[in-house]
Parts: C-alpha cells; structure tokens; sequence
C-alpha cells in the first residue's frame, strides 16, 4: 500500500495528491507506520548531546552524492562492521530511503537520529516526527 501510494506525492507540495485534495502525514500517521510511541519527554534537537561525537566516527560530509558517501565508508570485506560505518549507513538509509531529501548529499542534522538508531535507544518518536516534519516544511 505505501508503495503505490508514492505514485501520489507530490515533491513540490509535500503532500499526497489523491483526486480529492490533498493529504499530509500527521504525527498518529507516522505513529502507526513506525510503531513508535508518540508520548515521552520534550525533545530539543539543539541541546541533544551526542554520545558519539561526530569528530569521533570519522564520518567524511564532503561527499557530493549518495553513491560517493556510501564508497567513503565502505569498510573491507570479511571485517566486522565498524560503529562509524553503522552510522554512516544509518545516515544514509534515512536520507536515501526514509527522509528521501531533495539533495544528493546526506545531510549533518540526521547524526543524532542515526546515532540514536545505532545505540538502539527508544522513545525515538520525537526525533523522528521532528526530521520528518523539518522535511515536509
């Protein structure tokens, strides 16, 4: 059902464009496509402290296109998946796949989301909800 509901979105709206108006994604919407909770303490982007800081996972952001980004943080076959690599994918998949941002580039402000995802923590509703919404705006 997601995927032929793509066939309506429209990029320049940010919205569902079905015969009968438009339609966006609400927080219940993202709630039940996510299973994620959308109840939990106030999340500030701004004051959110990496616990992996970026200079740390040696992620490299001048790569110009998705295919450059995923070509620097390939690690060697046979070796164990490192954490930088992880979030690097991380990085990637909700750029390229969830987020799907106008831009080639694998933007900075979806580390704490992605880093978040690689530690496995909960009640990520808020960050997500936030990327998604800083995305349709």
């Amino acid at each position: 059902m997601l995927l032929s509901a793509i066939f309506f979105w429209n990029m320049e709206t940010r919205a569902f464009e079905f015969p009968c108006g438009f339609a966006y994604p609400t927080l219940l919407d993202i709630a039940a496509i996510t299973g994620l909770k959308p109840l939990g303490d106030r999340y500030l982007p701004d004051t959110l402290e990496e616990e992996i800081p970026m200079t740390e996972t040696s992620i490299v952001w001048d790569k110009k296109t998705y295919s450059a980004f995923v070509s620097a943080h390939h690690g060697e076959k046979g070796t164990p998946v490192t954490d930088s690599e992880h979030i690097a994918f991380l990085l990637y998949w909700l750029s390229a796949c969830v987020f799907c941002t106008p831009s080639l580039q694998v933007p900075k402000y979806y580390y704490t989301l992605a880093q978040a995802l690689h530690l496995k923590k909960k009640d990520l509703f808020e960050q997500v909800a936030t990327c998604l919404f800083l995305q349709l705006s």
